[in-house]
């Protein structure tokens, strides 16, 4: 089995995208050079992310940072919301505490699923290049936030300091390029 990257060029100047996708059956082991946020509305099987195995149900939310390797199992044709977005994009310590979950997939019951789809159906909705770029990145900052606060219960990674933090950050957002470390030190310093 071969594992595959992903490359996204967004539209428009825009650095996130999304799209609503029916019909998805079995999906091959890949990565993307982006984050990306897959949130199930209809179907089964199971996911596999990084050599972790989970059930795919309804409610399914999969958080994925640059160096996360995913695959779909499809048993019902999927029914989902893809969001694809670059590191700008987000708040600085909404980007810290995403990447410290300790895993990737979190699920979200019908109430705060539905609150999801809503904050989903807007990203995209203003046409104004003026303000688009900033009312998307409010809406994921959104998202994240409904993350959380599902997730709240599970215990996150604690990166001591804020310098290795944002090393962390770089060598996730740029792992397709496969970083040099004195790049990530110069970023640190």
């Amino acid at each position: 089995m071969s594992t595959r990257m992903v490359k996204h060029s967004f539209k428009d100047g825009n650095s996130c995208s999304r799209e609503y996708k029916k019909g998805i059956k079995n999906i091959s082991m890949h990565w993307h050079d982006c984050y990306e946020i897959d949130i199930v509305l209809a179907g089964s099987g199971e996911t596999i992310c990084n050599g972790k195995t989970f059930p795919i149900k309804r409610g399914l939310i999969s958080l994925l940072a640059p160096t996360d390797f995913h695959e779909y199992r499809t048993e019902e044709s999927l029914e989902l919301v893809n969001i694809k977005f670059d590191e700008a994009e987000i708040d600085y310590e909404l980007l810290s505490t995403f990447l410290s979950r300790k895993a990737s997939i979190i699920y979200a019951d019908d109430k705060r699923l539905e609150a999801i789809e809503n904050v989903c159906g807007l990203i995209g909705t203003v046409e104004t290049r003026r303000y688009a770029h900033k009312y998307n990145e409010k809406m994921i900052e959104s998202l994240i936030l409904l993350f959380l606060d599902c997730s709240s219960q599970e215990k996150h990674l604690e990166l001591e300091s804020e310098l290795i933090q944002r090393a962390v950050m770089y060598i996730n957002a740029h792992f397709g390029e496969n970083p040099k470390m004195t790049t990530v030190a110069e970023l640190c310093h």
